[in-house]
């Protein structure tokens, strides 16, 4: 199923289990804490005045942030919980919400998301300085922001923060998910897409923060033509990012450089495992231009970085630009369509030596990934076309973890013999078996009638 077309069930295929799941993990998160509470909303509107009748999602989170009842929200009791109630399908913003300055759990109480919509004008969850943060199974939806303060979906510089389950979509003005001097952080079945922040600003923001995310797609969000970046930034000026990213989709997006990720700080470094970079376009015509930007450090493994263009040139765009100061290291198995200023770490070669695929500039190559699209599991993917040669080119030798690919259970790392580079499997050929076998019926005579006889087809997996 495809969240983009049914956000109400986009993790309906792992309903079972989740509920014990998001209970051990708010455990886990709050671990210390003075007895939580449960503070359940049940308003569809989030306004400034609130409500005494009814539990508006403003009111519950200054009701957490203080421990006292706010209009009709029951008090918090540190480290709080907050759900929605049975059947309220999405909340309204008409006031930008309450930053969240204690321990705090916000989560769907049933299998379907709660949507949060801004209306385009509002700024929606900040998760203070020093906190515990957990967000489960939200869309967040058309918030606005002005200024770093009032990030337009999701701003979070918690001590710790967990999101799993979560959409961000159609965010506008400021960065659509900060992670901000986050000590530790970990981000599991998250979207990002449709979004479109203002000049300078990215989709994606990791600064002074280590965490991990696994099973990410960041796609088609709409960045200025100006911005020197777009998708996924790594540190600035007040710090660098540690992270490690597995099972990640990154398409659709266009800017004058680093389209896809950007290692701004040298004190920062990214991890980039078995993901899929495909589908981005550069704008400027400077060759020195690449879809990838390394100022700190990069580490790939079994992991594609092809299938991208410069608009308006017939000369491509590099796959990866290494500043002065920049380290890329490959674990092996990558797929790269242009080594220009890297070939020192990637080679030229189908496979080199590094078990890496590798083209050039004047031969580059091309990964056969279909675009975009729902084929299974929780999000969309960019499968591998029947004969692309990313199909069992990762590593002979491996073995889970991960035991999936980027649509989680149900669709094995390995289908064949080996993983298939980037994010997902592609689909293997029907094995079709035919009984009986040898198919022989012996000679038959013309013009007469003879015993009827069968064949039996069957598709064997």
């Amino acid at each position: 199923m495809n969240p983009s077309d049914n956000p109400g069930n986009f993790v309906s295929g792992r309903a079972a289990g989740w509920t014990a799941f998001v209970v051990s993990c708010v455990a886990l998160l709050l671990a210390g804490s003075a007895a939580a509470d449960t503070i359940t909303v049940d308003d569809p509107v989030s306004s400034f005045a609130g409500s005494a009748d009814s539990c508006q999602l403003g009111d519950a989170i200054e009701a957490a942030n203080d421990d006292v009842a706010v209009g009709g929200c029951s008090a918090g009791n540190g480290g709080d919980v907050i759900q929605f109630a049975p059947g309220l399908e999405s909340i309204d913003v008409n006031s930008d919400l309450p930053e969240i300055t204690e321990d705090l759990s916000i989560q769907r109480a049933a299998i379907d998301p709660i949507v949060i919509d801004g209306g385009g004008t509002r700024s929606l969850l900040r998760f203070g300085p020093g906190i515990r943060g957990a967000l489960f199974g939200v869309v967040l939806r058309a918030g606005r922001g002005f200024g770093f303060a009032d990030q337009s979906c999701l701003r979070v510089q918690a001590a710790s923060m967990v999101v799993e389950d979560v959409v961000i979509e159609r965010c506008e003005g400021t960065t659509a998910a900060r992670f901000s001097q986050v000590s530790y952080f970990e981000m599991r079945r998250v979207i990002l897409r449709d979004n479109e922040p203002e000049e300078g600003e990215e989709v994606l923001s990791f600064t002074g923060s280590t965490g991990t995310g696994e099973d990410i797609l960041v796609a088609n969000n709409l960045c200025p033509a100006e911005n020197s970046s777009c998708a996924v930034h790594l540190g600035n000026a007040n710090g660098g990012a540690n992270v490690v990213l597995r099972r990640m989709t990154v398409t659709g997006h266009e800017s004058q450089n680093s389209t896809a990720i950007n290692i701004v700080a040298a004190n920062s470094s990214l991890v980039l495992e078995h993901s899929t970079i495909s589908g981005n376009r550069i704008t400027d015509l400077f060759d020195d231009r690449a879809i990838v930007r390394v100022a700190g450090s990069l580490t790939l493994s079994n992991t594609i970085i092809a299938g991208n263009e410069r608009v308006g040139s017939a000369t491509p765009p590099s796959s990866i630009e290494v500043s002065s100061g920049g380290v890329l290291v490959s674990e092996g198995y990558n797929f790269i369509a242009n080594n220009h200023g890297v070939s020192s770490t990637f080679p030229a070669g189908t496979p080199n030596v590094s078990s890496d695929w590798a083209g050039e500039t004047s031969s580059l190559l091309e990964p056969g990934l279909v675009p975009l699209g729902d084929r299974g599991g929780w999000t969309e993917t960019m499968m591998p076309l029947p004969g692309s040669p990313v199909i069992d080119a990762g590593d002979p030798a491996f073995t889970p973890p991960p035991d999936f690919d980027q649509r989680g259970i149900g669709f094995p790392r390995v289908a064949a013999t080996a993983p298939d580079m980037g994010a997902v499997e592609g689909e293997l050929p029907p094995n079709i078996a035919i009984a009986p076998d040898p198919l022989d019926f012996g000679d038959q005579e013309v013009g007469t009638t003879s015993a009827p006889q069968s064949v039996t087809i069957t598709n064997t997996g």
